[in-house]
């Protein structure tokens, strides 16, 4: 994102000092935000925060508490609560991200409660349940930063969260997923706006599982034909050598994130060895917008079929599951459940028979994956696996 700056006049004989728009990338503080928070250490400041949102109502405390204590971290005192409350019926204007404020104003008051800035923290949450017995959030955090050495007054806003390097906070109940959530939006905010973090709010995840497959009776359930689109064959960097290739044989977008996903199967030929021929099998997770691979997830090694693949090694059809974190696969002998933030393949489970379709089916609060054989469909409900 580029940086930009508008209305950056400053004038102190009851004007209005402008609004500085700043947009940042993700882990590098903007430097004059940088450079008022160095301004700030060993000083005093008001804390204050607002919901912009039903669901972030109940966590403006949590959202105060974590700005307080990087506020400490950085050697910056905070205005004791009472006092912030009278400056907030001063500074009405801060309710709203997008007003203006005076700079007589500003200065008249920080020499009033013997601050030298003010940080006004405004937060969104998000809550949706997750694929089995959890929720996830998503969380938004801008910063209004307003400093007495320039009082100037810069806004800082967070990247988006719930993309792959920023995943959404997921937790065994609604209100654990978002304490995760606005946390971790008030660090990056927090960053961008030039402060130290001593120990960054790390995403919460929760680990998945497929139980073991039931016959499933419903033949109206809405399977497609796996998708082939030829547009995402050159991001996926496939194999291509003299006596070792590699072909697509499905593919598939995620419903958000600018991801997809690519299946490619190996073929390894070697005349001067036994066996010849090798077989293998994998998918590309590749970035559409960016135009690259970002991760490569084995399905089948590159090997002679074994006793526990008597079927094709080739990935038949593939899905994201409900958006770009999580995704399956089928091949001719196993149904793959991968975590894509993380690379890590969460389910590997026998298939009874070789698959010629798959789909994910919403039931109430449970999540299936589907599969279709030439005799019958098979669900695999996705839980969450009970540790001893």
């Amino acid at each position: 994102m580029n940086r930009t700056e508008t209305n950056t006049c400053l004038r102190l004989r009851g004007r209005f000092v402008g609004l500085v728009l700043v947009g940042c990338l993700a882990g590098q503080p903007d430097p004059d935000a940088a450079e008022s928070a160095g301004f700030l250490q060993g000083k005093k400041v008001a804390v204050t925060v607002f919901a912009q949102n039903d669901q972030a109502k109940g966590l403006t405390k949590t959202a105060q508490s974590r700005i307080e204590e990087v506020m400490a971290d950085n050697d910056v005192a905070v205005l004791d609560e009472q006092k912030a409350h009278e400056l907030n019926d001063i500074f009405k204007t801060l309710e709203d991200p997008g007003a203006f404020v005076t700079a007589e104003t500003f200065v008249e008051n920080a020499k009033k409660f013997d601050i030298q800035g003010i940080l006004a923290v405004y937060t969104t949450v998000e809550v949706v349940p997750g694929l089995a017995d959890y929720f996830s959030a998503t969380a938004h955090a801008d910063i209004r930063f307003v400093d007495s050495a320039t009082a100037k007054v810069r806004a800082i806003s967070t990247p988006p969260m719930g993309i792959r390097g920023a995943p959404p906070s997921d937790g065994l109940t609604s209100n654990s997923a978002a304490m995760n959530a606005v946390q971790r939006a008030v660090d990056s905010a927090a960053r961008l706006a030039g402060f130290e973090i001593a120990e960054l709010t790390r995403a919460k995840s929760v680990d998945l599982a497929l139980s073991d497959p039931t016959v499933y009776a419903d033949g109206g359930v809405g399977f497609v034909k796996p998708d082939n689109e030829q547009a995402l064959w050159d991001l996926a960097s496939l194999e291509k050598q003299t006596w070792r290739t590699e072909e697509v044989t499905c593919t598939a977008r995620a419903p958000a994130g600018g991801l997809a996903a690519v299946a490619g199967y190996i073929k390894d030929t070697n005349f001067r060895r036994r066996p010849e021929r090798l077989y293998g099998s994998r998918v590309h997770i590749v970035d559409v917008a960016n135009r690259k691979r970002v991760l490569c997830l084995d399905c089948s090694p590159v090997e002679m079929k074994s006793r526990q693949e008597p079927n094709t090694k080739q990935v038949l059809a593939l899905t994201f599951v409900r958006s770009w974190r999580h995704l399956c696969a089928v091949t001719g002998n196993h149904v793959h459940f991968w975590d894509v933030e993380r690379g890590v393949e969460l389910a590997r489970v026998p298939v009874p028979e070789e698959p010629t379709a798959l789909c994910v089916v919403n039931n109430d609060r449970e999540v299936w994956i589907v599969i279709r054989t030439k005799k019958g469909s098979w669900k695999y409900p996705i839980i969450r696996p009970i540790r001893q």
